[in-house]
């Protein structure tokens, strides 16, 4: 008996010349003692001749077929956790695994392994007439360190680029503002001052870091009421100064001080000034005013006598 894809070798003996059949498997059928590799259970017959006298034996090779090793994939683990290695069992095979450190039982198919470092086990799998086939498989233990980007600062409305590393697959945390939750660098927009919190994880390796996002006040825009006045008039628009704040109007056309709070106005039209202010974070906010121009009414006057009266002492013109 043999184990499929091996060889054994026949012998033959009490004559001089040596024929075998089948040839299938053999590496020489004229010989008395042929290597013989068949790929199935097969019965040889040699004819032993001497001169004229003949007589001829039988061999049987019973092939048995090799059994399926599988030890499963690879893993990485964290230090406490465990895994399932190998592969279902098949009826008819026994199993043994070598190391034992860490598996809950080495004689099965597929033991669950909680080893306390990097292991590689082997397993040994037997089927019928003692054939084997082996396999490895091999369980890291690793650590992971979640990285994540500084604490920012962002102006109303605009966003920040976030940025988380250490791992092979991200998940944010709250969702709002964010345009992706599982990449390692999502763009954040939130509305309000937010923490964010990052989960990453290499196989079954999980870490977690924190990043808030504050969202910091515009400054106070107030171009003032809207105003009427008269062709070649002039009126204050804007209201006072708040300390650390820039200021500008646009158009500038007709402003006294364009870059004040506060400026007088003189447009010969009617002209709605914005009025951009900054703060000493960079935050900016817009307000508008109008100046609505007026053109001058001209009127003519007639008095009639009846209309004048004279008073003593005065004179009238």
């Amino acid at each position: 008996t043999i184990c499929s894809g091996t060889s054994i070798q026949l012998l033959a003996s009490g004559g001089a010349k040596y024929i075998w059949t089948p040839s299938t498997g053999l590496s020489d059928t004229t010989i008395e003692n042929p290597i013989a590799t068949p790929t199935k259970t097969t019965t040889y017959k040699v004819l032993i001749s001497s001169g004229t006298c003949e007589d001829s034996a039988f061999v049987t090779i019973t092939v048995n077929p090799q059994p399926t090793a599988k030890a499963g994939q690879d893993k990485t683990l964290c230090i406490g956790a465990s895994t399932e290695i190998g592969e279902a069992a098949q009826a008819g095979y026994s199993y043994n695994w070598q190391p034992t450190a860490g598996l809950d039982d080495a004689t099965k198919a597929n033991p669950t392994a909680s080893p306390t470092s990097t292991t590689q086990y082997i397993l040994t799998v037997t089927g019928n007439g003692g054939c084997t086939a082996i396999d490895t498989v091999l369980v890291t233990i690793g650590t992971i360190k979640a990285i994540v980007s500084n604490d920012t600062s962002i102006c109303e409305g605009a966003s920040a680029k976030l940025s988380a590393s250490g791992g092979s697959k991200y998940e944010w945390s709250p969702s709002a503002g964010l345009d992706n939750t599982s990449i390692a660098n999502p763009t954040a927009n939130p509305t309000s001052t937010t923490k964010y919190m990052v989960l990453v994880s290499s196989g079954t390796c999980i870490d977690s870091a924190f990043v808030t996002v504050t969202i910091l006040p515009p400054p106070n825009a107030n171009a003032g009421e809207d105003k009427p006045i008269c062709i070649g008039e002039s009126t204050q628009i804007g209201t006072p100064a708040e300390a650390g704040n820039s200021y500008s109007w646009n158009p500038s056309t007709g402003l006294s001080s364009p870059n004040a709070s506060q400026t007088i106005a003189s447009p010969t039209t009617t002209t709605t000034y914005t009025l951009t202010v900054s703060n000493a974070a960079g935050c900016v906010k817009s307000d508008e005013v109008i100046v609505t121009v007026n053109q001058r009414n001209e009127r003519s006057f007639t008095l009639q006598p009846d209309m004048v009266t004279i008073l003593p002492g005065k004179q009238f013109t």
